[in-house]
């Protein structure tokens, strides 16, 4: 978030110092529009996915989306000077943020259940790195735009820095795995079905005990560090007890178990559905 966030306010301070607020109340006000536009166009895309398929919908797909349009935003800003509308550029960027904005807010949501008893310190954080980004970002825009004119070979390599920076961001540090992994921890809306369906599943793979407490934690997006400490294990034994888990349900990651838990789900369901007709 303080990166990606930095990168955001430095260009956009760049494009106010460049003058995109005195374009006059239309420009300014088609450049929002536009904005506005975008943000309807992937909200409604994401809630369609979500409609029609609640649980194999992706949403490293819109953040995808998102970081396209970030790289494009960024990029069009050496451009304005060049004969390309600084409203339409502005307006790619603004709209790309406010969409970042909307998944930051799913993600920081879901992070603070995964523990309710620290919901509210990592919530809290969430939105001081999104603060302290800003501020950074809006600082170094301040103090570098006298020498950072439009069109100039030093706007250009700081649109392409501040572009490497997202797309480092994207690719290792917040990734397209941890955000399907993390937006599709949602909860079963039937009060204890989650449960039901990891006891089925350590019952028809013969998992352990312990192993059948690996494998629910697992189950709800929990990494090893957060299993040792809930169940006070040493990191070798979660490893281990992780380890069998996978053999036995012959899958190969954290994100395949989810499917099997959820697989379940629709299996019970179609049984449920059988025996009633």
């Amino acid at each position: 978030m303080i990166l990606w966030c930095g990168s955001y306010e430095f260009i956009r301070t760049l494009y106010i110092k460049g003058g995109i607020n005195q374009t006059g109340a239309f420009g300014y006000a088609t450049s929002l529009g536009i904005a506005t536009l975008f943000l309807c166009a992937v909200v409604a895309i994401t809630a369609i996915g979500l409609a029609l398929n609640p649980k194999g919908f992706d949403m490293s797909y819109p953040y995808r989306a998102v970081l396209l349009f970030s790289i494009l935003g960024i990029g069009l800003f050496p451009l304005s000077d060049m004969g390309f509308a600084p409203a339409i550029a502005h307006a790619v960027h603004l709209g790309a943020w406010q969409s970042f904005g909307l998944a930051m807010w799913v993600v920081t949501i879901v992070l603070s259940e995964y523990n309710p008893p620290t919901g509210t310190k990592v919530f809290a954080a969430a939105r001081g790195c999104w603060a302290l980004g800003g501020l950074i970002g809006i600082l170094l825009g301040r103090a570098l735009s006298p020498s950072l004119p439009l069109g100039g070979p030093l706007a250009i390599a700081v649109s392409l820095t501040s572009i490497l920076i997202i797309v480092t961001c994207y690719l290792f540090v917040f990734n397209e795995k941890v955000v399907s992994v993390l937006t599709r921890f949602f909860p079963d809306r039937t009060p204890g079905r989650f449960e039901q369906k990891c006891k089925a599943i350590a019952v028809e793979y013969r998992l352990s005990p312990r192993e059948a407490e690996v494998m629910r934690l697992l189950a709800r997006g929990r990494n090893v560090e957060v299993i040792m400490e809930e169940l006070t294990l040493s990191n070798a034994t979660v490893c281990t007890h992780r380890q069998h888990i996978y053999q036995k349900l012959d899958i190969h990651s954290q994100q395949e178990l989810i499917n099997v838990v959820e697989a379940a789900s629709v299996r019970k369901s179609e049984e449920t559905g059988d025996a009633a007709s």
